[in-house]
């Protein structure tokens, strides 16, 4: 147990405000890669149930997306916690926009698409 003190103690006394900058922005990009894959997949599930019930594909909501992964891009370059936090609020805000706006506009389909599939009738 005094082993894993120790490197906690290691840590701690070498964790700078540079190294926690670091890994914030580090954090940051992954959390935002992984939220453009989940809106992503998303509008792609909203798409394959547009194209079941013979309606055009939706395609204003996946610019909206490249926008904030163009974005996501500028979280290396930021310079300090103020400009990174402001930009990764915007990058979040317009990707959990995206997945409430086609959340609130899909539900009829989505709800009815999804009670065929359980239903067996498909």
């Amino acid at each position: 147990m005094e082993s894993i003190d120790a490197i906690f103690l290691h840590i701690g006394n070498s964790f700078s405000r540079e190294t926690y900058f670091l890994l914030t922005k580090i954090q940051g990009i992954l959390w935002s890669i992984a939220n453009t894959v989940i809106v992503f997949y998303f509008l792609k599930i909203a798409d394959l149930i547009w194209i079941h019930n013979h309606l055009k594909l939706i395609r204003y909501r996946y610019y909206f997306l490249l926008v904030s992964a163009i974005l996501s891009l500028f979280l290396l370059f930021t310079e300090n916690g103020t400009i990174f936090f402001s930009l990764e609020a915007g990058i979040y805000g317009i990707q959990y926009t995206i997945l409430l706006y086609t959340l609130i506009l899909e539900r009829k389909e989505l709800m009815h698409y999804f009670r065929e599939i359980v239903s067996g009738k498909k």
